[in-house]
């Protein structure tokens, strides 16, 4: 089974700031809704209904976010001490995985416009 999926941004939705997208989030609830039908063991019709939130978003940096808090978390463990040379390097592999799955040209992900 081969599945392609994807998704898109409209720039005209960005937030600058994250307060803007808190706000925009807070205060603009979307007016789309989906509707799923499911059928249960007894071949009852259930209809659950999904309102579909604004779709403002926010241009966030990976480094930032993550990878920095990673690094300062890995600093806290000595690389002498066995126990904790452990998580050390399990962090330092948790880092590369992400840099690699965002970096490498063999993952769509890495794609850039």
């Amino acid at each position: 089974m081969i599945i392609i999926a994807a998704t898109f941004y409209p720039k005209s939705l960005e937030c600058v700031i994250i307060e803007e997208l808190q706000k925009e989030l807070k205060e603009k609830k979307g007016k789309n809704y989906c509707k799923t039908y499911i059928k249960n063991k007894d071949a009852r019709l259930i209809i659950k209904k999904y309102e579909m939130e604004n779709y403002a978003w926010y241009r966030g940096n990976i480094g930032e976010i993550h990878i920095d808090k990673l690094i300062k978390l890995r600093e806290k463990y000595d690389k002498n001490n066995k126990d904790k040379r452990r998580m050390k390097e399990l962090i330092k592999l948790i880092i590369n995985t992400i840099y690699g799955d965002l970096s490498s040209p063999y993952f769509y992900t890495a794609i850039q416009s």
